[in-house]
């Protein structure tokens, strides 16, 4: 703590500034190639459909667009419209596909451990990682 009991990580903090760039770019390699594996699988497909119905996947553009632009979005919609578990998917995935996953941090917190568990949990079977 610096003096005046302020935290030295308030304000801007690099996160990726330990990562070596050449592991970066490993990385990015790596979720170009799980994104081309998943997506030619047939229950990622079939989830895919699914996704198209929610509003999160209507909005993605848009919503994209606002988290490029900020350095903190908060989003708020009805349960079930794909805010927690779609968005995530839908920015990381256009990371991903412009070549910067390896570099990609996505927090998404919820008001309880159970919630974000089971968040968790459904990201990962949705992204064929569990």
């Amino acid at each position: 703590r610096e003096e005046g009991g302020r935290d030295h990580h308030q304000g801007d903090f690099d996160v990726t500034r330990q990562i070596d760039p050449r592991d970066v770019e490993v990385w990015n390699q790596k979720h170009l190639q799980l994104a081309k594996e998943r997506e030619g699988r047939s229950d990622y497909q079939a989830m895919l459909t699914k996704r198209r119905d929610l509003p999160a996947y209507k909005m993605r553009d848009t919503c994209i667009q606002t988290i490029l632009g900020n350095r903190v979005t908060i989003v708020s919609g009805d349960t079930g419209c794909g805010k927690t578990t779609q968005l995530p998917a839908l920015y990381f995935d256009h990371m991903v596909a412009m070549g910067k996953g390896g570099s990609t941090h996505v927090i998404v917190t919820q008001p309880r451990r159970i919630s974000a568990t089971s968040v968790a949990e459904r990201v990962a079977q949705e992204r064929g990682e569990r």
